[in-house]
């Protein structure tokens, strides 16, 4: 015996589900979640993740990489465990254009490699510290600015600062070493966001150890850089901080 179906003009395919139906779900899914979808629906989550992922599928297939200028790389955790995976985001639209396993050179590499097939004039990538991102960006972009987001380049400097205060605890004693001890968190704070009893102790540090206040007026400086108006502002800018920096004469452990 055999099972026909009748052709279903306003279906897709073999599926269960009308057109309309569909792209309703796809329009929820952008603002819910699709277990809440499902249970606003009163059907299956197994229905309504097929309906999204095949959706996804279609719109990715048909993206162009045509006309792509900035990208930006990052990697996110999709388990516990050190389970990574890699995406690249069209700045100007917001498109995803590639995500892969992994979070290593060789997660990035085949996308970077298809779009210098394709010509595309890639004129910067944003992304953070990775040294296998940067690997794999100047193996097949050689000529391509690579940019660092302010995050991950204050994260650094504030790491910087609290090895610095750690190596001034190891021989400090009395007061000093009592209030450097204390003020972990307060340094990694930025400067307008502390309350009058942190700016009372920002000021005693200031008073008791200059060097440490010092490195931390040049982490709160240097997140102006990335409001500056322009490259030739931005290139002056770095100059002098990195003078400042090398007068204050703190050696940074590591």
């Amino acid at each position: 015996m055999r099972v026909l179906r009748e052709p279903i003009d306003f279906a897709n395919g073999k599926g269960r589900c009308l057109r309309a139906f569909e792209r309703f779900v796809v329009e929820l899914c952008t603002i819910a979640t699709i277990k809440a979808v499902a249970r606003f629906l009163g059907v299956g989550w197994d229905m309504v993740k097929g309906i999204f992922k095949e959706d996804l599928r279609k719109r990715l297939k048909k993206r162009k990489l045509a006309g792509v200028r900035y990208i930006a790389v990052d990697e996110f955790a999709v388990r516990k465990g050190h389970r990574y995976m890699t995406v690249v985001m069209d700045l100007e639209t917001g498109q995803i254009l590639h995500v892969a396993h992994g979070k290593d050179a060789a997660a990035l590499t085949p996308f970077l490699r298809r779009l210098r097939r394709q010509k595309i004039k890639l004129r910067a990538v944003a992304m953070d510290m990775s040294p296998a991102y940067m690997q794999a960006v100047r193996e097949v972009f050689p000529e391509v600015d690579i940019v660092h987001d302010p995050y991950h380049i204050v994260v650094t400097v504030n790491r910087a600062i609290d090895e610095t205060r750690k190596d001034m605890y190891r021989y400090l004693t009395g007061e000093q070493r009592s209030v450097i001890k204390g003020a972990r968190f307060l340094l990694l704070r930025s400067l307008e966001s502390l309350n009058d009893n942190s700016l009372e102790k920002l000021a005693h540090i200031m008073e008791l150890n200059e060097p440490l206040y010092q490195a931390y007026l040049l982490k709160e400086e240097l997140r102006w850089f990335w409001n500056l108006p322009s490259a030739e502002l931005a290139a002056q800018f770095l100059e002098t901080w990195a003078e400042e920096a090398y007068a204050t004469g703190i050696d940074t452990p590591g």
